[in-house]
């Protein structure tokens, strides 16, 4: 559920009429919240963690303890009814639970609707510690990635695709991503403050056609 409401209205005055009008900007104001924010998005992900096999998070919903990191970069797509087209976001979450997010995008608007969608579609990971701006970019296709958050100084996940390709389908994290292609992560390394992790030869995700919609 997104708690990012962006509201423009003018004066509503002080009698009556402006008194009518507060009252139902609040009843819609909460049933927006209530109802969850809609978006829908064709984007590339991919993403890789250290487990040593397929990661169960993913596939069963079981954490297993792991490192991992990930990217969405979006085609097209919108969130709350903001354009997500050209939004790219990152993430990184270590074992003991924390979580840090990142996002960019060709315009402003773009970059606060990419940030308020991976805000709320993560929120079930806690709160993040730290969500930012950041230079993202995700080179490659088919699985083959080199994706980096600032040039690869705060992060970078290189991965390649399975052979021979193998999907999963009817997973826990299915929202998100309804599939996943099974990869391996080549390396990843993150550091940003005191937060570091790094990992290689191990578990990668990925899917190069998300096309998915729902409510967070």
């Amino acid at each position: 559920m997104s708690l990012a409401l962006h509201t423009y209205i003018a004066s509503p005055g002080r009698g009556p009429e402006g008194k009518c009008f507060r009252m139902l900007l609040m009843l819609t104001t909460l049933f927006v919240l209530a109802a969850g924010s809609a978006f829908r998005f064709d984007a590339d992900f991919v993403e890789g963690c250290s487990c040593k096999d397929a990661c169960s998070f993913e596939i069963t919903g079981k954490i297993p303890g792991c490192q991992g990191a990930g990217f969405y970069v979006f085609r097209a797509g919108s969130f709350g009814g903001r354009s997500l087209a050209g939004g790219k976001v990152a993430f990184a979450a270590g074992p003991s639970g924390w979580v840090r997010l990142y996002y960019d995008g060709p315009t402003v608007a773009v970059r606060e609707t990419a940030r308020d969608f991976i805000v709320a579609a993560l929120a079930d990971w806690g709160k993040p510690e730290r969500v930012a701006w950041a230079p993202i970019t995700v080179a490659g296709l088919g699985g083959n990635y080199i994706a980096q958050v600032a040039d690869g100084k705060i992060l970078q996940l290189t991965t390649e695709a399975s052979v021979p390709p193998f999907v999963h389908r009817g997973i826990f994290n299915r929202k998100l991503h309804p599939e996943i292609m099974q990869g391996r992560t080549l390396s990843c390394a993150f550091r940003d403050g005191k937060r570091k992790l790094g990992f290689a030869g191990t578990n990668g995700f990925f899917n190069p056609g998300v096309r998915v919609s729902g409510k967070l």
